[in-house]
C-alpha cells in the first residue's frame, strides 16, 4: 500500500488564543508529525491542570496496588466491627456522664446501672438517644462504603495498567478507528502533548466501560484471551454490580443486577427486586480476596505479554504478594495465586523463582491441612538446588534428622540466617522439635523463638 501524506495548514482561534500550525498526516499508520513553524500569539494557560503525572512501571504498580489491597484486607474488617459497636459505646458513655454529673448512681453491676435522675433532664436523655440512633444509622452504611472504596482501588489499578499498556504500544491511540479533531490538534504545543491528550481520552473511554468489558479490551489489545475461571468471574461480576447498586440506588436490588449475576451463574439465593443488599465481614473478606486474585492474574498475564524482557520480574513480584497472604494466614488465596502462576504456560520465570513458588505452595497446603502437600515437593528434582531450598524441603517433609543436618550446613555456609529460621512459616513445625532447638542453641547461643510468618527471601 502506497503511503499517503497530506499537508494541512490551519489557524486556530480559541477564546483569547490565536496560533497557527502546519502538520502532516501519514494516513496508512495514523502517525502525526509536526512540520514547519508554530506561530503563537496570546495564549492563556489552564490553571489547576497537572500534565505528565508520574507514570508507574509494572513493578511499581505491583508494589503499590497490592500494598493498598493488603492494607484494606488487614484494617477494614476491624473498622466494620468497631463501627457497629460505636453507637452503643457512645450511648453508654454519654448517659453515665449525665447521671454522674446530675444524678445519683444507686447500683452499678457490670452493664446494669440503677440511678436517680430528675425528670427535667429527660430531654437531654432523648438527645443522647437520638445521637446514638444517628450514629447507628451512619455506621450501618460503612460496610457498603468500604465495598465502593475497594472497587475504587481496583479502578485506580486498571487506570494505571491501561496507561502502561498504551505507553508500551502508542499505536493503540493512533489506530484508524480514532477520530482526532482540529481543536485537539490546535490545543497542543507538541506531538507529545497531543499523545498525552489522546491517551487520557482513550483511558477515559476504557474506564467508562463495564469491568468485564475492560477485561475484553485487554484481551483484544494484547492478543491473548483473558477469561477468569467461572468461580472468580461470578464473584467479581456480582461485586462490581453490588458496588453499582450502593453507588446509584442505595443498595436496592434491581432486575439488571439479577440478570447480570445470572449471566455468570452467580447464585443470588432468594434475592428479589426491591430487596436491600447488606455487607458483612465474611462478604467483605471474600470481596477483597476476589479483587486481589483477579488483579494478580490480570497484571501477571498483561505483564508477560506486553513486556517480555521484564516478564521474569512478574513471577518474582508475585512472591511478595503470596508472602503477605501467608503472613495473614490467607492460605486459600495464596494457593490459588501460586497455582495460577506455575500453571500458566506463557509464564517466564527462572528456576529459582519457580522453586520458591513450589515451596510456598507445598507449605501453604501443609499449613491448611491438605494431604497432597508432599506430592508437590516429591515431583520436583532438588538434587541441584541450593541449601536454602533443601532445608525447606526437609521441613515440609517433616524429616527432623535431615533438617538438623541441612540446617547446620546452611547456616555455616551463609545460605540461611537466624532470622530466617525463626520467622519463615515453612519452619513452623520444626521449631517445636527438641533436636532442632538444641542445634539452634549450638549454632547461635540462644533459644529458637517463634517469629512472624515469612517466606523465602530473594
Amino acid at each position: 500500500m502506497t503511503k499517503e501524506t497530506k499537508y494541512i495548514y490551519a489557524k486556530f482561534f480559541k477564546a483569547d488564543q490565536i496560533f497557527e500550525r502546519s502538520f502532516k498526516l501519514s494516513i496508512d499508520k495514523g502517525i502525526f508529525e509536526w512540520d514547519g513553524k508554530v506561530e503563537k500569539k496570546t495564549k492563556s494557560k489552564k490553571k489547576g491542570v497537572t500534565k505528565n503525572a508520574q507514570d508507574l512501571s509494572f513493578f511499581e504498580l505491583n508494589q503499590k496496588i497490592f500494598k493498598d489491597f493488603n492494607s484494606f484486607y488487614s484494617i477494614v474488617p476491624s473498622l466494620i466491627a468497631f463501627s457497629l459497636i460505636t453507637p452503643g459505646i457512645a450511648l453508654k458513655s454519654d448517659t453515665l456522664k449525665l447521671i454522674r454529673d446530675k444524678g445519683e448512681i444507686i447500683e452499678e453491676d457490670n452493664d446494669v446501672v440503677k440511678a436517680k435522675l430528675d425528670t427535667k433532664y429527660a430531654s437531654q436523655i432523648d438527645k443522647i438517644a437520638k445521637k446514638a440512633e444517628d450514629l447507628s444509622a451512619i455506621s450501618r452504611q460503612f460496610p457498603s462504603i468500604y465495598v465502593v472504596g475497594l472497587i475504587t482501588i481496583y479502578d485506580y489499578f486498571i487506570y494505571n495498567l491501561v496507561k502502561i499498556v498504551i505507553n508500551k504500544n502508542p499505536n493503540i491511540i493512533f489506530s484508524s478507528e480514532k477520530t482526532i479533531t482540529f481543536e485537539q490538534i490546535g490545543s497542543c504545543d507538541t506531538i507529545e502533548d497531543l499523545k498525552s491528550e489522546l491517551q487520557e481520552k482513550e483511558i477515559g473511554i476504557i474506564l467508562r466501560k463495564s469491568h468485564t468489558e475492560q477485561l475484553d479490551w485487554f484481551s483484544k489489545t494484547i492478543g491473548m484471551k483473558i477469561e477468569p475461571e467461572d468461580r472468580l468471574k461470578g464473584r467479581f461480576v456480582e461485586l462490581c454490580e453490588r458496588r453499582n447498586l450502593f453507588t446509584h440506588v442505595g443498595g436496592v436490588v434491581t432486575s439488571d443486577y439479577l440478570r447480570k449475576c445470572k449471566s455468570v451463574n452467580f447464585d443470588t439465593g432468594n434475592l428479589k427486586i426491591g430487596d436491600y443488599l447488606k455487607v458483612d465481614k465474611i462478604y467483605l473478606r471474600e470481596s477483597i480476596e476476589t479483587v486481589i486474585e483477579i488483579s494478580a492474574q490480570l497484571l501477571y498475564v498483561v505483564w508477560n505479554k506486553v513486556d517480555p524482557e521484564g516478564a521474569k520480574d512478574s513471577s518474582k513480584s508475585l512472591i511478595n504478594i503470596v508472602y503477605n497472604l501467608i503472613l495473614e494466614e490467607k492460605f486459600d488465596l495464596s494457593i490459588r495465586i501460586i497455582e495460577f502462576v506455575i500453571g500458566n504456560k506463557s509464564a517466564r520465570m527462572d528456576d529459582g523463582t519457580r522453586k520458591r513458588h513450589i515451596v510456598n505452595l507445598a507449605n501453604a497446603k501443609k499449613m491448611r491441612g491438605d494431604e497432597d502437600y508432599l506430592e508437590i515437593v516429591d515431583i520436583e528434582d532438588w538434587s541441584a538446588a541450593t541449601l536454602d531450598f533443601k532445608v525447606c524441603v526437609s521441613a515440609i517433609k517433616g524429616d527432623v534428622d535431615d533438617f538438623v543436618h541441612v540446617m547446620s550446613l546452611s547456616v555455616n555456609g551463609n545460605h540461611i540466617s537466624k532470622e530466617d529460621l525463626t520467622e519463615w512459616p515453612v519452619f513452623k513445625s520444626m521449631r517445636v522439635e527438641k533436636k532442632v532447638k538444641d542445634k539452634f542453641f549450638e549454632l547461635f547461643g540462644s533459644n529458637i523463638e517463634r517469629g512472624d510468618l515469612g517466606h523465602i527471601e530473594e
